[in-house]
Order: C-alpha cells, then sequence, then structure tokens
C-alpha cells in the first residue's frame, strides 16, 4: 500500500472512530499489562571499556565510576559501556561526533560500522572537556530497546542529565548520571505504560473529534515504524541483489585492475593512492568467505522479510564494499587510460576539469583569483587541442598542480567566514567524486562550506539542541551537547 493510501486510510478510520461511541471504544481497548513493557535485564554487568588519553579520570575516578555502574539494573541488550573521557583540544576535534568516529575507527574497528552505526550491544557514553561537549551513542538494537534513537527525547534527556555534573567538573557524576538514565529500565517501562493507559483513556474520551484524533495519531506511528521496517528491508534485498549479481564478474576483474593500479608511473601513483586501493582489494578479498562461506550471504533466504531485515547490516557492509572497489576500477582505469595516451579519456577528464574551473570563476568575489582561474581555462582549451601531444601529462599535471594551490587560496579568502565545523576529506581512490590524488575540486569546496554554513546556522539558532552530525557522513542513534 502506498504512503498517501496509507494515510487515507488512517484518515478514513480516525472519522469513523470519532462518530462512534466512546464508552463502545473504551471497552474495546484492552487494558494495558504491565508485564507487556518489561525490558529484559541480567545481574552480570556488561564489559567496561574506558577510555582516559588525557588523564581526565583519576584512578579514583575510574574505579568509582566502574563500581556505580555495576549497582545499575543492567538491560539484557547492552553488553559492551565504551566510556570516552577526553581533555586535550590539540587531539580531538570541534565536533565531538568526529572525536567518536575516528577515535573508534583508530582503537576499536571492530565495534563501529562503516557507514552507519555501532555493533551490536554497544552504548557509549563521551566527554570532551577541552571543547565542553558529551554525548551519548548506542548500537541500533540497543537503541530499539532503551528508545535511544536520534529522533528520541531520551536522547536530550540523557544530555540534559549529565550538564549539571560536567558544569561542577565532577565528570564522574556526569557520566553516572547519563549512564544510568539511558539504562533506567524500570524508568522506561512505567513510561511506556503508562503512555498505554493514557492512550486507552483517550481512546474512550467523547464520541468526536478527541477519538479520531487519537486513532490517527496512534494509526500514523505505527504506519511510520511499518514504512521504516519496509525501507531497510527493501534496501536489504536491493544490496544482496547488487552484491549476488556482481560479485563473481568483479572478482573475475580483480587481478587487471590491481595490475593496471600498480603500474601507473607518473604522480598520480602516489603512496596514499597504492595504499587506498591496497585497502580496498584486501577487503574485497575478505568477501569470498561472506559470500559464498557457509551461512553467508548467498545462504540468506531474502524473501523472506525477517532474514532480509536480520542480515541488512551484513549485506550493507558487503554492498559497500563491492561499490568501492566498483569505483576504484573506474577511477584507477581513467588514470591509467590518462597515462597511456587515450586521448578520448584525456579529453573527457579536460571536459570535466574545465567545468569545475568555470564553476569556480562564476562563484567567487575575488578579482585577481578570477583572473588566475581565466588563465587556467586558456590553458585547459590549448590542451584540448593536442591530447596526444608527447608533453600532455606533464602539461596536465602542471596545470592541476597550478589549480590546486588557487583553490587553496579560495578555500582561505572565499570560505573563511564561518568556523570549519567539518572537516574536509580529499576524495579516496574508492570514492566516486575522486578525481586525483591530493585534489579537491571546487565543487566539493563549495559544498563543504554550504555545510559549514548551514551547521553555524542551527548551532546560532538553537545552542542547546542536540548534534547528530558527523563530516563523514556517518550516521548513529543517539546524539551530542554542550555544557
Amino acid at each position: 500500500m502506498s504512503t498517501w493510501s496509507q494515510v487515507l486510510s488512517i484518515g478514513a478510520t480516525a472519522l469513523l472512530i470519532g462518530g462512534g461511541v466512546g464508552a463502545g471504544i473504551y471497552a474495546a481497548i484492552d487494558a494495558p499489562d504491565p508485564a507487556q513493557y518489561a525490558i529484559a535485564t541480567t545481574a552480570e554487568a556488561p564489559r567496561l571499556q574506558l577510555t582516559n588519553p588525557d588523564g581526565l579520570l583519576t584512578p579514583a575516578d575510574q574505579a568509582q565510576l566502574e563500581q556505580n555502574l555495576q549497582r545499575i539494573d543492567h538491560p539484557e541488550v547492552v553488553r559492551t559501556i565504551h566510556i570516552l573521557a577526553f581533555n586535550n583540544a590539540e587531539n580531538t576535534r570541534d565536533n565531538i561526533n568526529d572525536t567518536i568516529e575516528e577515535y573508534f575507527r583508530a582503537h576499536y574497528p571492530d565495534d563501529i560500522l562503516d557507514k552507519h552505526g555501532f555493533r551490536d550491544g554497544t552504548l557509549i557514553l563521551a566527554v570532551d572537556m577541552a571543547h565542553r561537549h558529551h554525548a551519548i551513542y548506542a548500537a541500533d538494537d540497543v537503541a530499539d530497546v532503551l528508545d535511544l534513537h536520534s529522533e528520541s527525547s531520551r536522547v536530550s534527556s540523557v544530555i540534559d542529565a549529565m550538564v549539571p555534573g560536567l558544569q561542577s567538573n565532577n565528570v564522574p557524576a556526569a557520566l553516572f548520571a547519563g549512564a544510568s538514565l539511558a539504562m533506567d529500565t524500570a524508568g522506561l517501562q512505567q513510561e511506556r505504560y503508562e503512555s498505554a493507559v493514557d492512550d486507552r483513556i483517550g481512546g474512550g474520551i467523547g464520541a468526536g473529534v478527541g477519538s479520531g484524533v487519537l486513532a490517527g495519531v496512534v494509526g500514523g506511528t505505527g504506519v511510520a515504524l511499518r514504512n521504516r521496517r519496509r525501507r531497510l528491508i527493501e534496501q536489504a534485498r536491493a544490496d544482496y541483489s547488487l552484491v549476488t549479481k556482481e560479485y563473481a564478474d568483479l572478482a573475475g576483474r580483480l587481478d587487471g585492475i590491481d595490475v593496471r593500479a600498480n603500474s601507473l608511473t607518473s604522480a598520480f601513483a602516489d603512496a596514499e593512492l597504492r595504499r587506498q586501493w591496497g585497502d580496498v582489494r584486501d577487503r574485497f578479498l575478505q568477501l569470498h568467505d561472506t559470500v559464498s562461506g557457509a551461512g553467508g550471504i548467498s545462504s540468506i533466504p531474502i524473501s523472506d522479510d525477517a532474514a532480509a531485515y536480520r542480515a541488512r547490516k551484513q549485506l550493507a557492509d558487503a554492498a559497500e564494499t563491492l561499490t568501492h572497489t566498483s569505483h576504484a576500477e573506474d577511477n584507477i582505469n581513467r588514470l591509467f587510460n590518462i597515462e597511456q595516451g587515450d586521448t578520448t579519456t584525456r579529453r573527457t577528464d579536460l571536459a570535466r576539469l574545465s567545468r569545475d574551473i568555470t564553476k569556480a570563476r562564476t562563484s567567487i568575489n575575488d578579482a585577481t583569483l578570477r583572473q588566475e582561474l581565466v588563465s587556467l581555462e586558456e590553458r585547459v582549451r590549448q590542451l584540448d587541442a593536442d591530447p596526444a601531444s608527447p608533453t600532455f601529462l606533464d602539461d596536465y599535471l602542471h596545470l592541476l598542480s597550478d589549480y590546486r594551490i588557487i583553490l587553496d587560496a579560495v578555500k582561505d579568502k572565499e570560505f573563511s567566514d564561518v568556523k570549519d565545523r567539518h572537516k574536509l576529506t580529499t576524495p579516496a581512490i574508492y570514492d566516486k567524486d575522486y578525481w586525483y590524488p591530493t585534489y579537491i575540486p571546487f565543487v566539493a569546496l563549495q559544498s563543504w562550506h554550504s555545510t559549514n554554513v548551514a551547521a553555524a546556522n542551527s548551532a546560532a539558532s538553537s545552542s542547546s539542541g542536540v548534534n547528530t552530525t558527523f563530516s563523514s557522513g556517518f550516521t548513529a542513534a543517539g546524539g551530542s551537547g554542550s555544557f
């Protein structure tokens, strides 16, 4: 059923209920059972991973915090609690979300997924006293049970609960306050039970608009949840289709890609390019058991909704690795063809570069920089006139080097009006928007600046809001705040 059909269906149902008798509605709704909202707990404390690189927490603080955390009635879903305490501005980012992601990728790579979320069973509380930020994050399965998805009011409640302790420099108390509220199963059970009771009472009030509105709200919520699950299942099936259809063909081309990557001899072939290719190649090689091994992707009964939903993360990781390898193939082939003198590839790349230079020239205000960009446009036209020239490659690399210098000046003069809230990342060989080593095109630079402007405006309009943004594009359940 389409979304509009669902909405219309809900609206029609709401009108019918609104026209009924409230007492009949109330009698038809079963009284909530508190046991229905119980959250499974365990006496065994989860594994505590305490990260304290700057010595913010003393040994006594750490011992007391660990002792206090053991007293909590732990939800069964939480198997690992990460506590991160930072206090050095030089080693952390302005955005604590980026600090968390980068620290996990460097020190706990098995606990963080590629694009979204953390390993199942993970709960994270972090503090950065140098930048006065703090955060609560959770794996999706933990967020489902403890209502810690980014849009939930419980996330802001946990963040707010940590503020008094942080403002008084009592970091252990702040961390315990956040952890105890996040894992307050008794309070969450009671909230859910009372909400169900209120819904039942609301369902029986009056025989008009009140009942219809309640039905619309409850029905709308159900549709939203079903639609979210449906989208995840559809994405899992799309990932399954991609992996099962494309893996074998790409595997057959892998050796050829590897030969071309290691045959590049110009300035295109720097050590970082080879490292990036080696990384994506090795990840692809590891897919063999994931795709074809016992219990692998090929054995997933993908037509079964429950099976597709359970395997969604495994499928997403595999699809991302395959996509990265495919992008790397395209980029390596392009660089190889340029080196080998393929005039069609050279002219195609020159056209793309010309469009980027023109976009830069028409978008900036500095007259001197605009004139330098005009000169670059003329050099592009000269190269395009003779793409088979024996000096083409040297001339092209010189042009790219000069353009990179101009773009650095554009960044300093045109895009320094707001704080760098997001990291400017150079595309890797396995990214679709990769151009050349160490090169960031103007369109990417402009997009980065626009993101910083939007972040600055958002921060100015709401200093107390929950921050869920990662500069890398990573996403996860939870959020951060400031104090």
